[in-house]
Order: C-alpha cells, then sequence, then structure tokens
C-alpha cells in the first residue's frame, strides 16, 4: 500500500471524502477527537451530535479530526491502532 501524507490543517479532505470515510467506519463519531484542544475550546462532545452535524463541522474545523487519520481506497482508521493498520494494508 502507497501512503502519502497528508496535513489536514493546510490540505482539508472534501466533505465528500469526509463522508466516505464516515461510511467506513460506521458512523462520524470516530473521526472527531472530542478531547482535541478546538473540541474543548468549542464546547463539542462529539456523542451528542448527528453524523451530518460532525461532518459539517469537520469540513469547517479539520481540527476536530482524530489523529492519524489513514483513508484508502479500501477502508479508513481513525486513531493509532497498528493491528487496524495492518488490516487496511492487507486490503490493498
Amino acid at each position: 500500500m502507497t501512503v502519502t501524507l497528508r496535513r489536514i490543517d493546510l490540505d482539508p479532505p472534501t466533505a465528500a471524502q469526509w463522508a466516505k470515510a464516515a461510511v467506513w467506519l460506521g458512523s462520524a463519531r470516530p473521526l472527531v477527537s472530542g478531547r482535541s484542544r478546538r473540541a474543548l475550546a468549542l464546547g463539542i462532545d462529539p456523542g451528542t451530535l448527528s453524523d451530518a452535524q460532525l461532518l459539517a463541522l469537520l469540513s469547517q474545523e479539520p481540527a476536530l479530526a482524530r489523529r492519524p487519520l489513514l483513508i484508502s481506497d479500501h477502508g479508513a482508521v481513525s486513531g493509532f491502532s497498528a493491528a487496524a493498520y495492518e488490516r487496511l494494508a492487507a486490503l490493498g
């Protein structure tokens, strides 16, 4: 699997890319870090917001994203998980 580093603060995913990652992850909640400085400053609790609200927030505030975020043509992984990275790499 080829890996390309993308600084989401400088080159954030499009709304469609955020939505695709949310589908792969089962919802948008794993994409958002509720403990990030930005989330705390905004008073955001990801557990209280709908997927549509979270995706809109990510499009406006990419600093809310849980990192690292790996997105491939076969799936996505949000946050650090060596086992999840290996599973994603095995898909292609």
